[in-house]
């Protein structure tokens, strides 16, 4: 069976479920509100991109790096993965559970 022709196990699915929204109440953030967390969890990223890319490029440029700055690296990193996860959860609940006002 050549690469084109392979075919998916049975068992693994493609499609994530979404999870149902509620009717929009009261509660509900407006979009421009929502198109703002977008960017606050996209500056994230952008963040954790900076602190990878500059461990990327002192390792290609042959810089010793002290496992102390390595680790200074990697606790920033965390610092801004975990509170992405915190708000980006909080942010999800919010819109699953009140909705989204236009």
């Amino acid at each position: 069976m050549t690469a084109a022709t392979k075919q998916r196990p049975a068992d693994v699915s493609t499609e994530q479920s979404a999870p149902a929204l509620k009717a929009v109440d009261n509660n509900a953030p407006p979009v421009e509100d929502v198109v703002c967390y977008f960017g606050i969890c996209s500056d994230g990223f952008d963040q954790l991109a900076a602190i990878l890319r500059s461990i990327r490029d002192a390792a290609k440029a042959g810089h010793p790096v002290s496992p102390e700055h390595i680790a200074s690296l990697a606790d920033a990193g965390y610092y801004i993965a975990a509170d992405s996860s915190n708000r980006s959860d909080c942010w999800r609940e919010e819109v699953q559970t009140h909705g989204v006002r236009p």
